[in-house]
């Protein structure tokens, strides 16, 4: 058996962008910064989600998000390998950004008062954490 799963909790970069392939699939793409603690260098990640547009509504600049996803690799013609996520589940961590992606989904389920942060899932559900 093999596991390729990776959790990051960090700040976004930039704002998100999103694009369209060939195919007509929804490509949403931004950066995520992990510091590793104190006087240590920060981690960079590339972040992709397909299928996923709701996505780019959430991840603005100096957004605190955890993101889950798979690692992919990739390497340049000059044979640099660059690193990158490929999520299936991101969590919106900023309190005050929470309520303004609540109110931009729109979402009618009732809220669990006692839930910190929503959980944004692959079918673009807004659910509470118990």
């Amino acid at each position: 058996m093999y596991l390729n799963q990776i959790t990051l909790i960090g700040n976004v970069t930039r704002d998100a962008e999103i694009y369209t392939t060939n195919s007509g699939k929804e490509v949403v793409k931004f950066g995520v910064a992990v510091s590793r603690g104190k006087d240590l260098p920060t981690d960079f990640f590339e972040v992709t989600c397909w299928e996923r547009a709701w996505a780019a509504n959430i991840a603005k600049k100096g957004v605190l998000i955890l993101v889950q996803g798979e690692m992919r690799s990739s390497k340049s013609e000059d044979g640099k390998v660059y690193w990158s996520v490929n999520a299936n589940k991101i969590l919106l961590m900023n309190s005050r950004e929470k309520k303004d992606a609540e109110k931009k989904k729109g979402s009618s389920k009732p809220r669990n008062k006692d839930s910190e942060y929503p959980l944004y899932n692959p079918d673009g559900e807004l659910e509470n954490l118990q």
